[in-house]
């Protein structure tokens, strides 16, 4: 699987979909109904009609993930993060968000990250350019779109700031513009809320720091502990091979694992739940690990050995929870 993917042959792009459209199938055929997660400001009561027809839900899943695919994919390669141009980080990527039926239905997280990935390819060009002005507007009005279907992706604010600071010397407009690029769009959606006397809906659940009740199954230990695993040795490794990287490479890496720290602040400072947050995680996990095994390729079981636990991981969570060989 890693060797094949690894390639950046044409015809493998078409390979992507269809790997998401196979992994995507247990949201149809799976007797467990599709999770709603009520952090959604925009158009919540849209979400929950959707979320009642399984077979809606697959289908809105697997366009807004090829899509998220292909971003990612033209992040990594555009910016030459890794050695070779590749499909890899992709197809980490979509393991990661449907290795549990609770994330890869959730088709505002879907939403959300595509505005995420938006934000990292534009915020990508921020390298050294002494006004970005118009960057940094455009990175904080997308990430408000993603807050909007997903409410805890508007902490990544912070991770705006940290990353222009890595980027470039600071001034206090890098600071403000972002701020008001947030703003707007709450701007506009309070203006139409009070123009049609209407409320925020009263079930979004609001921030409140160091006080989230994690519960995980059996099958989320197994699986969050696997991932953790590769999470240290990519690690690990990156920090030992960050001198043979560029300046430019570096920062970028900087800005990935900085968004990493953001995203698992953001787990225990909303009522939030790890699984769900996991959507969010997947973006700079898929590129680390994509660079962890690049670094393994010379040892060429190790990366398919990685690969395969990936997706019997998937399998094991799916089997586990729709009890498919129960009698």
């Amino acid at each position: 699987m890693f060797r094949f993917f690894s390639s950046n042959q044409p015809y493998i792009l078409f390979f992507v979909p269809l790997l998401a459209a196979a992994l995507l199938l247990p949201i149809g055929l799976g007797p467990t109904p599709t999770v709603f997660y009520q952090q959604t400001v925009f158009i919540s009561d849209i979400f929950v009609a959707l979320s009642k027809s399984n077979w809606v839900v697959y289908l809105i899943s697997f366009f807004i993930l090829s899509v998220n695919s292909v971003l990612i994919h033209q992040l990594t390669d555009k910016q030459s993060i890794f050695v070779k141009s590749n499909h890899i980080t992709s197809v980490i990527y979509i393991l990661l968000i449907t290795i549990s039926p609770k994330i890869s239905g959730l088709l505002q997280l879907h939403i959300s990250s595509f505005f995420i990935l938006l934000v990292l390819i534009r915020i990508s060009h921020l390298y050294m350019v002494e006004k970005p002005y118009s960057i940094l507007f455009d990175c904080g009005l997308l990430l408000s779109l993603s807050s909007l279907f997903y409410l805890p992706s508007g902490f990544l604010l912070i991770w705006i700031c940290i990353t222009t600071l890595i980027f470039k010397p600071i001034t206090w407009r890098d600071f403000f513009i972002p701020i008001v690029g947030f703003t707007t769009p709450y701007l506009f959606y309070t203006f139409f809320l009070f123009y049609f006397d209407q409320s925020i809906d009263s079930s979004i659940q609001l921030v409140s720091f160091f006080n989230t009740l994690i519960v995980l199954s059996t099958s989320d230990i197994i699986s969050f502990g696997f991932i953790f695993v590769l999470i240290a040795a990519a690690l690990l490794t990156y920090f030992m091979n960050v001198q043979r990287k560029s300046v430019r490479v570096r920062n970028l890496y900087l800005s990935y694992l900085w968004l990493f720290i953001i995203i698992i602040l953001s787990i225990l400072s909303f009522n939030g739940n790890i699984r769900t947050t996991t959507g969010l995680f997947a973006i700079p996990f898929s590129i680390l690990l994509t660079d962890f095994l690049f670094v393994l390729e010379k040892k060429k079981w190790l990366p398919e050995l990685i690969m395969v636990l990936l997706f019997t991981i998937f399998l094991f969570n799916h089997i586990s929870i729709n009890n498919w060989f129960s009698f």
